[in-house]
């Protein structure tokens, strides 16, 4: 049977949707092996998926499995899988969604109450410190002995 060897680093792909997600195996054997990639054992064939093979000497072939716009169905266990007259064989990938963050975006009127809180606390500030100052109690003690 063909030897079958996954070219990544992990046997798991971490990736967010609407990513391009990439995936290469090799295989070696006589005759030379053909390939198949299959998805939870079922074959890989969507319109967003592009697979290549490339000759890289007598003995072996290449393959590339290439996922151009993630999307939620398309997460799963992958199976590069070689096989020729003689067996075969096959190296084994899982692609799962990566935590999802959910990002808090400032619209202008958003941001515009913000300035006008910041106004309004400034205003409410000036007010507090005039209410602050002393009074010139002579000029009250005055006022009040005339009458």
């Amino acid at each position: 049977s063909p030897r079958v060897m996954l070219y990544t680093t992990a046997t798991k792909i971490i990736a967010d949707i609407h990513r391009k997600v990439s995936m290469k195996c090799r295989a070696c054997g006589l005759p030379l092996p053909n390939f198949t990639w299959l998805r939870n054992n079922v074959l890989v064939y969507e319109s967003n998926v592009i697979v290549k093979r490339e000759i890289v000497d007598d003995l072996c072939l290449e393959t590339t499995l290439e996922i151009l716009d993630l999307n939620g169905d398309q997460y799963g266990h992958y199976e590069c899988r070689a096989d020729n007259i003689l067996g075969h064989s096959g190296a084994f990938i899982d692609i799962e969604q990566g935590p999802i963050v959910i990002k808090k975006h400032r619209t202008a009127s958003h941001q515009y109450n913000s300035r006008k809180d910041e106004m309004n606390r400034n205003e409410r500030t000036a007010h507090a410190l005039q209410l602050l100052k002393p009074r010139n109690k002579s000029k009250n003690k005055t006022n009040s002995n005339e009458r």
